[in-house]
């Protein structure tokens, strides 16, 4: 049955990754992949992602329609401006962190936190070992911009095909945001006072443009505000502006709203930008409600662009997997660059 529907469960434990095809209408297990993962309670994320790896080549995925990722628990995997790893994750086993727990505890009342989050810190959580940074490792939090689960942090790179950060915004659960310990049950929202109170700081990204009630006329003002010295491309890549845009929909928005990456964020066009970011936002909730998304740009470099048959380029933007693609035609000004 070659045309048969295929889905796969993919488990990213602390020992192992596993990946396990199974027939969508039956529930026949079709190919299973293994890979371990190292040991300890101290692990550089760039194992799980080998892992995966390992355990969904060999061709197991041929034929896979739609992937689910589960995994452990707890966990912090800090990540700076540009989704790029600070340090190794620290694991829900790792107990160094269980006298920051006690002490936030104290701080707040077990009571309180019962009430505010549906749990009472300990060890595993990741408040707790967020407190722990901001006592041993100041200098690593400064350099965060984020935190994520071990398990989200690989969904995020399967959804980027392995780059550092995903095309959109991190994404979690319910049940995994539960066990932070920074995220209320009852209300279904993250509480910022909280982080603040376990690091002294903002680990949160700028507003989210797919998150309800953001307004892309405020955010357009908010990247032109970066200023006149600063590429339009990586203002919007900058998720202390604005979070949600990544490589592919930095693409697909400013050749919408034919606006070139290397112009000046800011002397854009305030309606051209609200325009674009506007039917951005209406495009990711079509793809979160299953729609494939609109691509004209996004990896298409050498290709005619479908307005005006000119060819697209693609220039690296700045460092760390940011790259911009255009037409050097409809999105004026920029560079000419060497198409690929």
């Amino acid at each position: 049955m070659p045309d048969r529907p295929l889905v796969a469960g993919v488990d990213t434990s602390t020992q192992s990754c596993k990946v396990v095809v199974c027939d969508a209408e039956t529930g026949e297990v079709v190919r299973t992949g293994r890979a371990s993962h190292p040991d300890g309670t101290e692990v550089d994320p760039r194992h799980w992602w080998d892992a995966w790896r390992e355990a969904s080549g060999d061709g197991i995925l041929d034929g896979v329609s739609a992937i689910a990722v589960g995994g452990q628990q707890h966990g912090m995997v800090l990540l700076d401006e540009h989704g790029e790893v600070v340090r190794p994750a620290l694991l829900w086993n790792d107990t160094r962190s269980a006298q920051a727990a006690d002490d936030l505890v104290a701080e707040l009342g077990a009571q309180a936190w019962a009430d505010a989050t549906g749990l009472v810190p300990v060890a595993a959580t990741t408040v707790s070992k967020l407190r722990w940074m901001s006592t041993h490792e100041p200098d690593n939090l400064a350099r965060a911009r984020t935190c994520v689960l071990p398990h989200d942090w690989l969904t995020g790179r399967i959804r980027a095909d392995g780059a550092a950060a995903p095309d959109d915004a991190w994404t979690t659960d319910g049940g995994d945001a539960s066990g932070t310990g920074y995220w209320s049950a009852g209300t279904r929202e993250y509480r910022p006072d909280l982080l603040r109170l376990a690091t002294g700081t903002e680990l949160r990204l700028g507003p989210d443009l797919l998150a309800a009630g953001t307004d892309a006329d405020a955010l357009a003002r908010r990247v032109v505000a970066a200023g006149a010295t600063r590429l339009l491309g990586d203002a919007l890549l900058d998720r202390r502006l604005v979070a949600g845009i990544g490589n592919m929909w930095l693409a697909e928005l400013l050749w919408h709203g034919r606006l070139s990456p290397w112009a000046a964020a800011g002397d854009v066009d305030l309606a051209a930008l609200a325009g674009a970011l506007g039917w951005a936002q209406a495009e990711m909730r079509r793809a979160v409600a299953g729609a494939r998304p609109v691509r004209a740009v996004y990896r298409r470099a050498g290709r005619p662009c479908p307005r005006c048959r000119t060819r697209f380029y693609y220039r690296g933007l700045g460092d760390r997997n940011r790259t911009a693609y255009w037409c050097p035609a409809c999105q004026v000004p920029g560079p000419a660059e060497r198409a690929a």
